[in-house]
Order: structure tokens, then C-alpha cells, then sequence
């Protein structure tokens, strides 16, 4: 599985990119806008084609998402901390991050797959995730319930590395939003992640 997370603040044209993605193959779209009110993500939504509305993965504004159509959310750690099961939406697909191999195993069922990070250090946030990775401990994974999908620093150059780990799927944000041709950039990434054994 690959995944695109959506830059915090928009990119010009970056609607227009997000749907070339999905038409070429993406996964799963996750839409992380932190800043927008609910009346702003449902304009950007609405610029994306209905057809990729099972796709797309609501971060925030959980709320208008059967408005929208979209089934599935995504909860970050700190509120999934917080967060009581019954609240779940009986017909949505539930996300969620971790960032440790231990919050990982602990992940109930309920949750279809987990964003670990960082694996390596941030493309988008200098400093982070430098000499405190996840991908050294990926191997203790014990959780076979919910799928891992690593996040954090992912370029073509660390695919290899993260096949090994065995992980179920990798997402990429900076590599995409960080480049002057993220197309080009998906395309690697997915031919390599496709092609290295």
C-alpha cells in the first residue's frame, strides 16, 4: 500500500496533483489540513473527483465525512489516547499513528492500519527524527492484526531498507510535496517499492 499525506498548508495547484495521483494508481489519499475549517475541506474535496472518494482519508472535521463521502478516518495518537471505542463509526475505516513498536503491538483489531513514524529522519521538519528512528525496531513487530504503513523521511533511496523490514506499506509527504516534480517522485518510489524484493 502506498500513501500520500497531503502538505499542512496548500501548494498551489496542489488539488490538480493529488487527483494525477489517485488517477495513477495512489492508494490512499490522506488529507491532513489541520488549519481548515470543515467548510474549507469540503471545497477541497469537492475540487477531487467523486471516483476517488474511496481513497481519500479524513484526518480532521470527522464529522462531515459521510456528508462527503468518504468512509475513512484517521485518528492521531494523541486523541486516540483519549478517545472512547464506542465513539468509532460503525461503517468507516479507522487510522491511526504511533511512534514507538510498542504502541504499535498494543493497537487493537479495530484499527485497519497504523502510520509509524519517523523510519528516518524528516525531509519537511529539519532536525526531526534524527538519531531516533523506528526502523530498528520494526522487526519486534508482534501486532499481525493491524497493517504497519512506515511514515517519515521516505525517498526512492530508503525503500530497500524498508522492504526489509517487511512493513505493509509505506507513506510519503515530503519526497512528494518537497520535489519539483512529485509525480516523477511517486513513480519512483512506487516502481521501487513494486520491483526491490
Amino acid at each position: 500500500m502506498i500513501i500520500a499525506v497531503t502538505p499542512e498548508v496548500s501548494l498551489p495547484g496542489e488539488t490538480r496533483l493529488v487527483t494525477a495521483l489517485l488517477d495513477a494508481g495512489l492508494d490512499r489519499l490522506h488529507i491532513r489540513k489541520p488549519g481548515y475549517t470543515a467548510g474549507a475541506l469540503c471545497r477541497y474535496v469537492d475540487r477531487l473527483a467523486t471516483r476517488h472518494r474511496e481513497r481519500l482519508v479524513l484526518h480532521t472535521c470527522h464529522d462531515i465525512a459521510a456528508y462527503l463521502g468518504i468512509r475513512r478516518l484517521h485518528v492521531p495518537e494523541a486523541r486516540r489516547l483519549t478517545m472512547l471505542p464506542e465513539t468509532m463509526l460503525p461503517d468507516s475505516v479507522y487510522s491511526t499513528s504511533v511512534h514507538s513498536i510498542e504502541d504499535f503491538n498494543s493497537l487493537e483489531p479495530s484499527w485497519s492500519y497504523a502510520l509509524i513514524s519517523p523510519v528516518f529522519p524528516s525531509i519537511t521538519k529539519p532536525g526531526y527524527g534524527i538519531g531516533a528512528t523506528v526502523l530498528g525496531t520494526l522487526r519486534r513487530r508482534q501486532n499481525r492484526y493491524v497493517h504497519m504503513v512506515a511514515l517519515g523521511g521516505i525517498s526512492v533511496k530508503g525503500i530497500a531498507l524498508l522492504k526489509q523490514e517487511q512493513v505493509d506499506g509505506m507513506a510519503l509527504a515530503g519526497t512528494l510535496w518537497q520535489s519539483a516534480a512529485p509525480l516523477t517522485e511517486w513513480e519512483k518510489c512506487r516502481q521501487a517499492w513494486n520491483t526491490v524484493p
